[in-house]
């Protein structure tokens, strides 16, 4: 009889076992500690498998890893050669996607996590907020069709809370404080992470409301390219390529696409008459035409055994109209921004032979927008507004990995300059920088053979933020001004595998936001600035339980449930009033109490059907000195939402629905003025060949022009093809 293999990989146990007659060929995977298990083939006696689910049942425990190579080999000696071809892999249940030194470990943090793969969307058209939004927690909002600024939320906190970050450097700018979802591109991404309420110590600086995480493509050590192209209604055309180029120690990616949309669907227009449904008429938006590209370059050198470079070149240019609140033909305002960023990483591991790894990220982004409203048509005067931000950042990350523990160090610089000038005087109206010092300290342990993870984790900030000078629409120059502040947030986890089936996590933590430039210094007149602001906080607390059924042959196995509640006690919140001659002012006004459930079940009763289910519970409640906004809910959140996926794949065709039902919002404090409820359903048809493929998409076949902000209605049903083709 041949030897068998054996070897550890990883996570993973694999053996093979030489070919004979005795029983037919069979995978046979089982579900022992957490491991999967998929039947393959009928055995024809149940001797030898349940002798070897013994022997794998047993590798659940460390300490008995060396007994656990003797009982295999002693199985293979007893069965023979009754083992026909085998080759056996064990793997987690729900594996981790692989990180590098300074991305999240996500088998070791204790947040709420969710991670979306490029696979989900590879061969479809997409965006990144319909990708983001079928996630349980997370909740977009879009100002109107293709290409129309767009943000997220999580567990209630608004954009300004919710920190996006581009290969783990933010993107949320100094000045306004939120970012804008649809200048990513979803074609050059290879997942994205949602962390939901807590954010990891990798990431740096925390939000109140979590993080959302896009890493973007990967250098691959193999040549390969691939085309796509999508036509569809609303005259939307896209088209994206990538190439990769291989090398002995050098890997290069090129990737750039170009995107395109009239927008120009129909609405229902009141006529200025809302209250009076008799003349409300069709009509076709008007001005909210899109055009953007963008391009992506990476170059991956291996400089050493276990040291590489990562260089990341990215580039993106839109040009967007936006159409008036009466939907006027002759409008012809936009908003055009153009965006540059340089990220360059080293990545060491082992150094010096000791059990430390290090990342450090030098990230450089420079964003030109332009609101151009000459003709006065959107606005009470005639503007032209150019904003021009720049931010310089160096972090550094270092990983002591220990028997039972490990600590992680992460030392931050980031410098951000920001200035609008007005383009019909040629004259510079506000001029801002702010300067960034961070220290962030995570240690964790681990116990019971790492089924119990606790982490304490510590973050300090110093900022400082400088006026030079802003002027207003008057022509008066204010002084300059500094305005300090300093950050000190603890944060506790804890997760706990109970046994392969169940694990529980927990947190709690403080976090902290920052007032935006235009909150502290205002922007032409318009809009007062407060340089008394405080600091908006939160303390965030929240618990969650996954399980996993493991039933070999069952048609319920691998199926996992999540439950989770959580519990934000926001304080300082920073909201805008309004005087009667409509002069904006951001105040610290108002509290706020949220808690929130969520539900998700991940469902797969054959090979071929899949469902996902997803359930978020919102409660909120403002507490203000103002009687108009206290005891009511946070606008702009949707107190219920609802989200179902159902894919089913026969031979090479995928047919799959995306429904999402959300209810109860509010669009303003007072809770006067009822957001819509919203039913959504998506279809679409898949077919991959061997180096091609095609997919037919509707898109809201309800065909109902749904509002996530006041006065923007969203397109009706629309319906896009895409073709790709792979060359490898």
């Amino acid at each position: 009889m041949a030897q068998p293999l054996l070897r550890w990989e990883g996570d993973s146990f694999l053996f093979l076992i030489s070919p004979e007659t005795c029983l037919k060929l069979f995978l046979f995977k089982v579900a022992v500690g957490g491991l999967r298990a998929v039947p393959a083939y009928s055995v024809r006696s149940s001797l030898y498998p349940s002798l070897l689910i013994y022997t794998l049942v047993i590798m659940r425990f460390p300490v008995l890893k060396y007994l656990s190579y003797l009982s295999l080999i002693a199985a293979m000696s007893y069965c023979g050669s009754a083992f026909a071809d085998l080759n056996i892999e064990i793997e987690k249940a729900t594996p981790a996607p692989k990180h590098k030194t300074g991305e999240v470990d996500l088998n070791k943090t204790s947040a709420s996590y969710s991670v979306i793969e490029a696979e989900k969307i590879q061969g479809r058209y997409a965006d990144l907020t319909s990708v983001i939004e079928n996630e349980v927690g997370v909740q977009v909002r879009s100002f109107g069709g293709f290409g129309s600024f767009s943000t997220a939320v999580l567990r209630g906190a608004s954009s300004e809370q919710v920190i996006v970050y581009l290969d783990g450097v933010a993107l949320n700018d100094a000045a306004t404080g939120s970012f804008d979802l649809s200048s990513i591109p979803v074609d050059n991404i290879e997942r994205i992470e949602v962390y939901r309420g807590v954010t990891p110590i990798e990431l740096g600086n925390a939000s109140i409301g979590g993080a959302i995480n896009i890493i973007t493509k990967k250098t691959s050590d193999r040549r390969f390219a691939n085309l796509k192209m999508t036509v569809g209604s609303l005259s939307t055309e896209k088209l994206s390529a990538s190439y990769n180029e291989a090398g002995e120690k050098d890997n290069i990616l090129i990737s750039a696409d170009y995107f395109q949309s009239d927008n120009d669907y129909e609405i229902v227009f009141d006529n200025g008459t809302s209250f009076n449904a008799e003349d409300d008429f069709l009509v076709k938006v008007n001005n909210d035409q899109v055009k953007q590209s963008s391009a992506l370059l990476k170059w991956n050198t291996l400089l050493a055994k276990e040291t590489d470079l990562d260089t990341r070149i990215k580039a993106f240019d839109k040009d967007k109209g936006i159409p008036s609140k009466n939907n006027s033909p002759d409008v012809i305002t936009s908003y055009d921004t153009n965006s540059y960023d340089f990220l360059t990483q080293l990545t060491t591991k082992n150094i010096n032979h000791a059990p430390i790894d290090v990342n450090i990220k030098l990230a450089l982004t420079s964003s030109d927008q332009i609101y151009d409203d000459q003709l006065a048509q959107l606005g009470f005067i005639q503007q032209k507004i150019k904003y021009e931000s720049n931010r310089q950042s160096l972090q550094s990350y270092a990983l002591h990995r220990g028997e039972s523990n490990q600590l992680k160090v992460v030392l931050a610089a980031a410098k951000e300059d920001f200035s609008f000038r007005n383009e019909l005087v040629d004259r510079e109206k506000s001029k801002n920088n702010r300067d960034i010092l961070e220290m962030n300290l995570e240690y964790s342990s681990f116990f019971l053979y790492q089924s119990l993870i606790t982490s304490f984790a510590y973050r300090y900030q110093g900022i400082t933020d400088h006026l030079d000078y802003a002027v207003n629409s008057f022509g008066v120059e204010s002084d300059q001004s500094d305005k300090k502040y300093t950050v000190s947030d603890p944060q506790i986890g804890m997760r706990y595998k109970i046994n392969g089936s169940v694990s529980l996590a927990a947190n709690i933590g403080r976090y902290t936001r920052i007032p935006t430039f235009i909150e502290l210094f205002g922007n032409q007149g318009l809009f007062r600035g407060n340089e008394e602001l405080q600091l908006e906080t939160s303390v965030n607390s929240d618990m969650g339980v996954t399980y996993t059924f493991f039933k070999l042959g069952h048609w319920l196995d691998e199926t996992s449930m999540y439950f989770g509640l959580f519990h934000n006690e926001s304080d300082n919140l920073i909201v805008r009033s309004f005087n009667a001659l409509g002069i904006g002012v951001s105040e610290n006004l108002d509290k706020a109490v949220i808690n929130g459930l969520e539900y998700q079940v991940k469902f797969y009763p054959a090979k071929s059907f899949q469902l996902n289910f997803n359930m978020t519970l919102l409660d909120s409640t403002i507490t203000s000195s103002s009687s108009a906004f206290d005891e009511k809910s946070l606008p702009g959140q949707y107190a219920q939402s609802y989200s179902l996926y159902i894919n089913y794949i026969y031979q090479n065709w995928k047919f799959s629905l995306q429904q999402n039902y959300k209810r109860d919002m509010y669009f303003e404090r007072t809770n006067s003025l009822n957001g819509q409820n919203v039913f959504t359903a998506d279809v679409s048809v898949f077919r991959r060949w061997k180096d091609h493929s095609l997919e037919m998409q509707a898109n809201n076949i309800t065909d109902v022009n749904h509002i996530q902000f006041n006065s923007r209605p969203l397109p009706g049903a629309v319906y896009l093809l895409t073709y790709q083709y792979y060359f490898n």
